[in-house]
């Protein structure tokens, strides 16, 4: 029918922050076009500006998902498909993070557009969930994402400094 389901827009809306702030962050985005990985996208920054730098290109690669929800707390309870679970906890060449982007619960408050701004509600958030032992639900299971990790443009070039470093993405 060509028309895009709810969750279809919740989703490149997700992408679209996402792929927004790595390239404030200078970050090169590349969507991935079969996710078989647990990955939507990854983040390339060159990085020839550290000299304490061990690598020369770092990558980071991130599974991103919409959630509509109220934040209430300290956490964000994001219920994660198992199979995302057991990729993004497995250790791999390219570190991995989940980035969960909160929208309003109302549709028509996800995007406004004028000719001084064009405004996404709410933000994205991020957890890093290597090393945690593998889920034994059968489904799903709940992480949390802490309020204070926002994904955004420091929070991008801090994790291109340390994977450049070989340092855990923290």
């Amino acid at each position: 029918n060509g028309v895009l389901t709810e969750n279809q827009v919740k989703e490149h809306l997700a992408l679209s922050y996402v792929y927004a702030v790595a390239s404030r962050a200078s970050c090169a985005c590349q969507v991935t076009t079969v996710d078989m990985d647990s990955i939507d996208l990854k983040l390339q920054r060159r990085n020839d500006d550290d000299p304490r730098a061990v690598l020369g290109s770092p990558e980071v690669a991130i599974q991103v998902n919409a959630h509509p929800a109220a934040i209430t707390g300290d956490v964000i309870p994001f219920p994660l498909p198992r199979k995302n679970h057991h990729d993004l906890v497995k250790r791999t060449v390219v570190p991995r993070l989940l980035v969960v982007v909160v929208l309003p619960a109302e549709p028509e408050q996800w995007l406004s557009i004028s000719p001084d701004q064009l405004v996404l509600r709410r933000c994205g958030y991020w957890v890093n969930l290597l090393g945690l032992p593998p889920t034994e639900n059968e489904a799903r299971q709940t992480v949390h994402l802490p309020v204070a990790q926002t994904f955004d443009v420091a929070a991008v070039q801090r994790f291109m400094r340390q994977v450049a470093k070989e340092q855990r993405i923290s």
